[in-house]
């Protein structure tokens, strides 16, 4: 059984004429992380609003009338929003009913969910390559609908507006789907049974027990997910139109800032960005807040049925059913789209039949050598366990401190953790970008370390916390009542238990590290550019290059950061990855 209950210490009895500290010592552990953010995420972000009010020319509000006075700029809002609103429905969607279905404990559960977390690991680019050769005019999706005589004409779903679409909900879906079953996991599956007891059908079940339930979380994973795609850049240059259809925001602030070197436009863009999703996720809260009343008490022809538990109805079957198709359909297309990649890959020649002429495996030398990929690797190395041990030094340490101790000012500092999770990193991280320029930080290894940083250090804060919440605080306490100090019991006591946990995020942050693109994007230079961001460049100028060797440099970055995966998910269960979620011992 999952239960969200957080441990807390011990009460101790009040000591007489003994005054509360007015600052605990424990609280140093939080200011390293606090001052991190601070310094690298908020005071950027006001630099690049106070810079948004310095225009090259005009009054201090020129820049936000021009964006709305310019029909190419101010149309970006609309051009997000129609992409990236689709794309969150469609996943929730899809998500919500596939993650009640698994939520019960089976030997498949496991391996479905870990099958469906593997989409993470590709990443936007990697997905829009598999996308360019599978949905192409003469993809394997083309012939196999010729084949069966479904369709003839051609088929457009690249370089259009229904090519970003596709790929962001490629890419958001497990994401989406692992918030979803992680709050779903966390519901007592008790009332359910409770229900089923009293005559409940499954649909009841669902509709009056976990659906009510699920709705604070649903407005989590719905918010979450918009940013997400709101934040869309590498797609929609590389499947979509950038100059016409899918010209979205974020392709208006990069070619202000570094196309025009207009950073006080670009700025500018970036806070119109910023505080345009925003104004959606407090429409979602606030609509939550106006219609949901809580749970559904159970009663009523609920209670008074008082009959045996309901065996499934043929429509539940049909239901369970069109859920097994979506899932392997799905899972069948991204399996497709890979293979793809890897066939082509090792072809000498493929032009529109069903495999290459023959087979050779010189592109990925042919890769290693025109893409510099040793030298890649390597950079990419450097910066990923740099921004591993940094992030496990500062935020365990600052996991802890929240974790176990309730001060003024906990919530602000939650707050802070949790922002550079919520804004899209466009948004915060062009204003990055140009003071770090400032700072001559921009283009070297440092600067990419530090922005990756950014969203590693509070993802680590999050995913530490309950794993810290787990373990008994009276350990502590027996241990300081030998006289064992602070550090001695951190690092004798709490080290080896929370190692599991550490272990774990160092992985999951490895993982998201490789895949992170926008902030790299912005900050690397020619010597300082991790594998996806390499391989955006491979991609976007595959005009010159053959597409073996760029598909052969894909499926290094894809062999590369699954294999980082796999192993993270060894170390903890899929559901715990986003949720503050506690597995009791089975009985």
């Amino acid at each position: 059984m999952v239960t969200s209950l957080p441990m807390t210490e011990p009460a101790s009895a009040p000591v007489v004429g003994r005054q509360r500290p007015v600052f605990d010592p424990i609280l140093w552990l939080v200011a390293p992380a606090a001052l991190f953010l601070l310094s690298l995420f908020i005071y950027p972000f006001l630099y690049g609003l106070v810079l948004s009010f310095q225009p090259r020319t005009g009054g201090w509000l020129a820049n936000y009338l021009t964006f709305f006075s310019t029909e190419n700029l101010w149309r970006t809002i609309f051009t997000t929003l129609d992409l990236a609103l689709p794309a969150t429905l469609i996943n929730v969607g899809l998500a919500l009913p596939i993650a009640y279905k698994l939520r019960v404990k089976s030997r498949y559960q496991r391996w479905v969910t870990t099958i469906l977390v593997v989409p993470i690991a590709l990443g936007t680019v990697l997905i829009a390559e598999g996308m360019l050769t599978y949905f192409g005019p003469r993809g394997w999706l083309a012939q196999t609908l010729s084949a069966l005589h479904l369709y003839d004409g051609t088929i457009r779903l690249t370089h259009n507006y229904w090519g970003v679409l596709i790929s962001l909900a490629i890419s958001g879906f497990p994401f989406v789907f692992l918030l979803m079953l992680s709050y779903i996991s966390g519901i007592d599956p008790g009332l359910a049974r409770a229900a089923a007891t009293l005559g409940a059908s499954p649909w009841q079940q669902f509709r009056r027990i976990y659906l009510p339930l699920v709705v604070p979380g649903l407005s989590i994973a719905f918010c979450l997910a918009f940013v997400q795609a709101f934040s869309v850049f590498p797609s929609a240059v590389l499947l979509g139109a950038p100059a016409g259809p899918t010209r979205v925001i974020s392709i208006a602030a990069y070619e202000a800032a570094f196309e025009r070197y207009d950073y006080s436009l670009a700025s500018s863009i970036a806070m119109i960005m910023g505080f345009s999703q925003l104004a959606i996720v407090g429409l979602v809260f606030g609509a939550r807040r106006l219609f949901y009343r809580g749970p559904v008490v159970l009663g009523g022809a609920m209670a008074s049925s008082g009959a045996a538990p309901h065996d499934p109805t043929w429509y539940e079957r049909a239901w369970s059913a069109v859920v097994a198709v979506v899932v392997s359909f799905f899972l069948l297309n991204i399996a497709l789209m890979c293979l793809t990649v890897l066939v082509n890959s090792v072809g000498s020649r493929w032009l529109g039949s069903w495999l290459p002429d023959s087979w050779t495996s010189s592109w990925y030398f042919e890769a290693w050598k025109e893409f510099a990929l040793g030298d890649v690797l390597w950079v990419t190395i450097k910066v990923v366990l740099a921004v591993v041990f940094l992030s496990i030094l500062i935020g365990v340490p600052a996991a802890y401190a929240l974790a176990r101790k309730d001060f003024v000012g906990k919530r602000a500092l939650m707050l802070l953790f949790l922002l550079p999770l919520m804004v899209p990193p466009i948004t915060y991280g062009i204003p990055l970008a140009t003071v770090m320029y400032r700072a001559h930080l921009a283009g070297t290894i440092n600067g990419v370390i530090l922005s990756n940083l950014i969203p590693a250090l509070p993802f680590v804060i999050l995913v530490m916390v309950p794993f810290i919440e787990q373990i008994d605080p009276r350990l502590e306490a027996a241990a300081r009542v030998l006289g064992a100090s602070t550090g001695s019991v951190f690092w004798h006591i709490l080290t080896p238990l929370l190692a599991p946990g550490i272990l774990a995020a160092s992985l999951l942050v490895m993982v998201r590290t490789i895949a992170m693109f926008e902030l790299t994007f912005l900050t690397a230079g020619s010597d300082s550019q991790t594998l996806v961001v390499a391989l955006y460049y491979a991609v976007f100028a595959a005009g010159v290059r053959a597409s073996q060797s760029v598909d052969a440099m894909a499926m290094v970055y894809m062999t590369f950061t699954l294999l980082w995966l796999l192993v993270a998910l060894q170390f903890v269960n899929p559901t715990q990855l986003v949720s503050r979620v506690r597995e009791a011992p089975r009985e």
